[in-house]
């Protein structure tokens, strides 16, 4: 960890960008803006990302409710799963155990994972890499009054 503040600290950080146009930021073809659920439901956002230059994996997840205000958020590290798909699920499990824990009981999960959502709300087994994970979430989901699995659209980055 020293390691990386010292070689932060040691680049070179231009104080006037020399071409404007080679700056990232986010861009989408439709403005992706969170709604809060319906009352009395809790919105739970969850994500994961891949670290791969140090073999981690990181979760992310934010629970909101129906005022959009944070009743939770969390961030952990994981081993780096073999696929992307099991990091979001790993994420999704990790997120219904944490609206467990701080006692939401009608909740919707959002994912940017078309793939770990729509296995999630298919009626058949999951064959996949991630099919235990995907059958643990069901099991948990069984102990809350209503849950809903809702894909969202993953903001991506480009260049102007």
């Amino acid at each position: 960890m020293l390691d990386r503040l010292n070689e932060y600290q040691s680049a070179e950080i231009p104080t006037k960008i020399a071409n404007p146009d080679l700056m990232v930021q986010m861009r989408t073809s439709d403005p992706i803006h969170w709604k809060p659920p319906r009352s009395p439901y809790c919105k739970v956002n969850f994500d994961g990302a891949i670290f791969q230059d140090l073999q981690m994996a990181g979760i992310g997840v934010v629970i909101r409710n129906s005022s959009g205000q944070v009743i939770g958020a969390l961030s952990d590290r994981i081993h780096l799963p073999s696929a992307v798909d099991d990091v979001e699920a790993i994420a999704c499990r990790r997120a219904i155990s944490f609206a467990l824990e701080i006692g939401v009981e009608e909740v919707v999960f959002e994912g940017d994972s078309e793939t770990i959502i729509k296995a999630l709300n298919s009626d058949s087994s999951c064959l996949s890499s991630f099919g235990y994970v995907v059958e643990d979430i069901r099991a948990l989901a069984l102990n809350f009054a209503s849950c809903v699995f809702s894909h969202v659209k993953r903001r991506e980055c480009s260049s102007r």
